[in-house]
């Protein structure tokens, strides 16, 4: 990564490995929140089109694997299925065994 958003993910992924010991359900939670929020940020930037966009996809997939190793996936089977709203509809939950997309 060469661009302005490489050392930005490093201290982001740095702060979240940092933080992820905790035990404390209100500090997992935060946790959480913000791996969602990061990559939803990310996600924009990817679909964006700027020049940072290519960067910001290869980071957004960090971010999925990150999310999945704290138990999250993407979307259900219904989002994904017969008459269901796609990605429109999907959004990052704890897995239940109904998930469409685990990172």
């Amino acid at each position: 990564m060469s661009s302005s958003l490489a050392p930005l993910a490093r201290v982001v992924c740095a702060a979240l490995v940092t933080l992820s010991p905790m035990s404390a359900s209100a500090a997992e939670t935060a946790i959480e929140r913000e791996a969602i929020a990061i990559h939803q940020d990310l996600d924009v930037l990817c679909r964006g089109g700027s020049g940072d966009a290519d960067e910001a996809c290869a980071i957004r997939l960090h971010a999925e694997k990150l999310l999945g190793l704290l138990g999250y996936c993407y979307g259900t089977k219904a989002d994904f299925g017969l008459g269901g709203g796609g990605r429109a509809s999907a959004v990052w939950h704890k897995d239940n065994g109904n998930c469409a997309h685990r990172p």
